[in-house]
């Protein structure tokens, strides 16, 4: 009977041993580590000295358990960017210190030069709930982002698009990479815009691991930036939450707020996008502002949208950033709390801003305005002809839906050329969605115009959503040439092969004679071609993003003079030295299938026989040799007047590297600025450097790498 009731009480102790875990919150400590227990299966270490080890610091997770498994990988730490004692330059020091609050809450305060790093627990609750305060942007990596490092044999299901397990090669830098069939991996295209995702995280058997964001108010982009996620090697599960990324960013870095977010543990289920965090008024938290502090912007209403279209307003100003959606039936919008003080407002039509304005947000009160009225858009102009939609996105147009998640050369993409595009006959998704100097160059557009159309002249409109090396388009109409355009303002890293297409819109707008159409009514043949003074080949070869195309009518509203916006803020010079292996000064050579040397010769498409009956000239048989002129590889000598002496007065062209090099475009120049630590190198056009160069960029980053 006694041994029956041992047996009893020990199959009712092991059946229950989670649910007795879980009553044991807490914090205690050792000399080296304070432990967390949640009470609710989580427990969690924190790393207080520095052991030495160049991958670990004080101030990671150094454990995490749940249901009493390990997850944390024991070769690196959690932790921001690289480590607590590797954020600024000169400050190795980290201090962590530990205590609860009142019963139910343990806080651990990480500090490291000008930031501070918390961790959380609230009795019961499997999560870790964080903050990041910081009145300097830490300038060893340029960016703050917390890097969950987790077993990804016990969490094998995360973000497909940045699995790199099983890849074999690498396509660009030290970041992309492809398998063996030609798909490509890597962790920037594990991205999202910031509006549309709450959380992220990876599963195994029975478990799941999250991120849940909060409200993003101190991050830097707005509501359509692509940060990446996700990253899986064959040993860690990496889940990176951005406070702030340089990749593709439009805007400064807000400093002075408290970024928060929450790590989840789950049964595998999802976590929900709501976390209570109001009891973070209790905990003493530097950059904390209650909601009795904060106000709220309400409108009745958005006039002049377009059906079938989404609509978000923005609220932007040099501490914070806010975005909400409008409603499909009429507009409405009521923000979340806000912190006080006065905002840019800006209305989206998709992507594309379509009205601007200025509010003023008052703590303890609601904003209410009037029907907002769009006033910016340029769909609204009459148009003879409109390739796409204005909407700030290239996603209508070929290979649209595949770019933010795969590298344009992966062999899930058949093609970047089509031929040529024949008004009338050929919808949207004929057109390419990028555009390179290199890879589908000289694209040519077929047109025909009614004869009161040929009696004037018009304007050509070619809106863009991103830019790459100075890479913008200049237009030859049959025999009249387009003059040269400045380049337009844009962030100095990759994007287009880094899965963004989100960078500045812009809108170049050609002038277009009379004199240039053809005069009996047969095909006008418009060739738009990439230009710029960089050198950069293959894929990071100067390129741009589209976003429209049209030939304007005669009716214009004051959309049509929204052209090329100057850029507030230039992203940071070097955004992307995180990786631990630094790209070499040209990493095109790892390219495996480089571009045909002319992509455009062999056109494939015919104009139809007369996709304009009214028109009294049949077209050609094959309007291909209707193209006069091929544009001259080097623009600049066909100008009729004299390029801009400095066409880059505001942002000096992005470098065709990762980010760090820095060079200026006058749309002829073959001499690019290298800088290496303090030191730039000027180097004309000999090839032979570049390769030196690399090499010494590599070996100056290892050795870094290795300091660390």
């Amino acid at each position: 009977m006694k041994t029956k009731v041992r047996q009893i009480c020990l199959g009712l102790a092991i059946g229950f041993s989670p649910l007795l875990a879980m009553a044991d919150f807490g914090l205690s400590s050792s000399s080296n580590f304070y432990d967390i227990d949640t009470g609710a299966g989580l427990t969690f270490s924190i790393r207080r000295t520095d052991n030495g080890v160049s991958t670990q610091s004080a101030g990671d997770i150094a454990s995490l358990k749940y249901n009493g498994i390990e997850y944390q990988i024991q070769s690196r730490g959690s932790q921001i960017n690289s480590g607590f004692d590797w954020l600024y330059d000169g400050v190795s020091a980290v201090s962590v210190s530990a205590n609860t609050v009142g019963s139910d809450f343990i806080k651990v305060t990480v500090q490291a030069g000008d930031l501070t790093h918390y961790y959380m627990a609230r009795r019961g609750y499997p999560h870790i709930y964080m903050g990041t305060y910081f009145t300097s942007e830490p300038n060893v990596h340029g960016h703050v982002r917390y890097i969950m490092r987790l077993n990804s044999s016990l969490l094998p299901n995360g973000n497909r698009a940045g699995d790199l397990r099983e890849t074999n090669r690498t396509v660009e830098a030290s970041d992309i990479f492809a398998l063996p069939n030609g798909e490509t991996r890597s962790k920037h295209y594990s991205n999202e815009r910031a509006k549309d995702w709450q959380y992220f995280g990876a599963t195994g058997n029975n478990v799941g691991m999250w991120i849940v964001r909060g409200n993003q108010e101190g991050s830097s982009g707005g509501p359509f930036y692509r940060s990446l996620l996700n990253q899986t090697t064959s040993s860690s599960q990496e889940l990176t939450y951005i406070v702030n990324y340089g990749q593709a960013q439009t805007e400064a870095f807000r400093m002075g707020v408290l970024n928060d977010y929450t790590f989840v543990a789950t049964n595998g289920s999802r976590p929900g996008n709501d976390i209570d965090t109001s009891w973070f008024s209790q905990m003493g938290l530097l950059g904390y502002v209650p909601d009795s502090q904060r106000g709220q912007v309400a409108a009745v209403g958005i006039n002049g949208r377009e059906s079938g279209f989404e609509y978000t307003v923005g609220f932007a100003n040099d501490t914070a950033q806010y975005w909400v959606p409008a409603t499909e039936s009429s507009g409405f919008f009521k923000t979340e709390p806000m912190r006080a003080g006065t905002y840019n407002m800006t209305v989206y039509k998709n992507e594309l801003e379509v009205f601007s304005g200025s509010v003023t947000v008052r703590a303890g009160q609601v904003t209410i305005l009037h029907s907002i009225t769009i006033d910016k858009d340029p769909a609204k102009d009459d148009a003879i002809w409109r390739i796409g939609h204005w909407d700030g996105t290239p996603r209508e147009f070929l290979n649209g839906d595949k770019v933010t998640q795969m590298h344009p050369s992966d062999s899930r993409i058949s093609t970047w050329d089509q031929g040529n595009f024949i008004v009338g006959s050929h919808d949207s998704s004929h057109m390419p969605a990028y555009f390179w100097r290199d890879i589908n160059n000289d694209h040519v557009i077929y047109f025909r115009l009614r004869d009161s159309e040929r009696a004037q002249g018009h304007k050509v409109r070619i809106g863009l959503t991103c830019a790459f090396a100075g890479g913008r388009p200049r237009i030859r109409v049959n025999d009249w040439l387009s003059p040269i355009e400045y380049p337009s303002n844009q962030p100095r890293t990759r994007n287009l092969t880094t899965g963004s297409y989100r960078c500045n819109n812009v809108t170049y707008t050609y002038d277009v004679p009379a004199n240039a159409w053809k005069t009996d009514g047969s095909w006008n043949v418009m060739t738009m071609s990439v230009i710029s003074g960089f050198t950069s080949t293959n894929w990071l070869s100067p390129s741009f993003s589209l976003d429209a195309i049209d030939l304007m009518g005669t009716k214009q509203t004051a959309a049509s003079t929204n052209s090329t916006p100057a850029q507030p803020d230039p992203a940071p010079a070097d955004p992307t030295p995180a990786q631990p292996d630094p790209a070499p000064v040209d990493p095109t050579p790892a390219q495996p299938d480089p571009a045909p040397a002319d992509p455009t010769p062999a056109q494939p498409s015919p104009a139809p026989a007369d996709p304009t009956p009214a028109q009294p000239s049949p077209a050609p048989a094959d309007p291909t040799p209707a193209q006069p002129d091929p544009v001259p590889a080097d623009p600049t000598p066909a100008q009729p007047g004299p390029a801009p002496a400095d066409p880059t007065p505001t942002q000096p062209d992005p470098a065709p590297g990762n980010g760090s090099e820095s060079a200026v475009d006058d749309g002829t120049s073959t001499t690019t600025d290298v800088t290496i630590g303090k030191n730039t190198i000027s180097i004309g056009a000999f090839p032979a450097l570049h390769g030196v160069l690399a090499v010494l960029l590599f070996v100056i980053g290892r050795k870094r790498s290795a300091a660390k």
